[in-house]
């Protein structure tokens, strides 16, 4: 199993979402930029200079564990685990505000476990705009048995 753990992650919603196997729920993510998570995850750092860059090998990640670990002590209990099918739509973009300028990650995960909507919606009624250690655990597609 491998594992990326973003940090500074902010959960900004999810939305119900039906495919042709059923329901899911798409969550929506933000995390601060890394350059240990472009490094593990393997991805081309394309430049500050970059305002939006779609990150691909890999596009998506496998399905797995996701856990979300408030930041702030006071909030850990509130800690969210949940099983996802799939984490894709990896964008690294340059947010500047005057002389304000920082990079982040934008992502989303999709899950199919039924309490995925109301454990989540509880999580962004209790944490807000909060940050949170996000842990994404997964099987590396290259481990995959032939």
């Amino acid at each position: 199993m491998e594992n990326l753990t973003f940090i500074k992650t902010v959960f900004h919603g999810g939305d119900i979402r039906r495919s042709e196997a059923g329901p899911f729920v798409r969550l929506h993510f933000t995390s601060e930029f890394t350059q240990a998570i472009l490094d593990q995850a393997g991805w081309d750092d394309p430049g500050e200079s970059s305002k939006k860059t779609r990150l691909d090998n890999p596009s998506s990640l496998p399905g797995g564990s996701l856990v979300l670990t408030p930041d702030a002590d006071t909030f850990k209990k509130h800690e969210v685990s949940l099983s996802f099918s799939g984490a894709k739509d990896f964008d690294l973009v340059t947010v500047s505000d005057g002389d304000y300028r920082c990079r982040e990650f934008r992502f989303t995960a999709d899950s199919v476990a039924p309490e995925a909507a109301q454990v989540m919606r509880d999580f962004w009624a209790i944490m807000g705009e909060r940050t949170s250690f996000l842990k994404l655990t997964y099987t590396a597609q290259d481990n995959l048995p032939v």
